[in-house]
């Protein structure tokens, strides 16, 4: 799902044909496209130019994209330990990469570092709340139940 909402267009280029071949009237020869280049490196550089709005609705948007990551894998390793923020963070970075060297060929996309940074950002938050709740409530089912051994004994 998150790579379907990610490429929604579905119309990769590739290659594109040369210029040069077209107008010689000779035979179009195909060169690499070079979407690569159109990565933004420097993160949120992209939200100076959009309101303040949009830039935070497109921020929230993001961050909650990647919170079900987060999520799943506070559910999976259901105790709070570092091997579990880094899988999680190891992980998105993964997811967010994918999807962004897939927008990097699709014409109507625009790839960069931000929606990385938020990605992990939205990830990292999702897993910090879940771990959390789950620390929290399965302290408080332990209290619960030495005081009930407590009233048994």
């Amino acid at each position: 799902m998150l790579f379907r909402s990610s490429w929604q267009p579905f119309h990769f280029e590739f290659a594109t044909p040369s210029p040069r071949a077209a107008s010689d009237g000779g035979v179009a020869t195909l060169q690499p496209n070079a979407a690569p280049q159109r990565w933004s490196w420097a993160p949120f550089v992209n939200y100076y130019w959009l309101s303040r709005h949009i830039a935070f609705d497109l921020a929230v948007r993001r961050l909650i994209f990647f919170a079900p990551v987060g999520v799943f894998i506070a559910i999976l390793f259901a105790q709070r330990s570092r091997m579990g923020l880094l899988t999680c963070l190891v992980l998105a970075l993964i997811i967010s990469l994918i999807i962004e060297l897939g927008q990097c060929y699709i014409p109507e996309r625009y790839p960069g570092m931000t929606d990385v940074c938020t990605h992990l950002a939205g990830a990292w938050l999702a897993y910090a709340f879940t771990s959390h709740t789950i620390t929290s409530r399965s302290e408080e089912h332990t209290s619960e139940l030495q005081s009930l051994a407590y009233l048994v004994c």
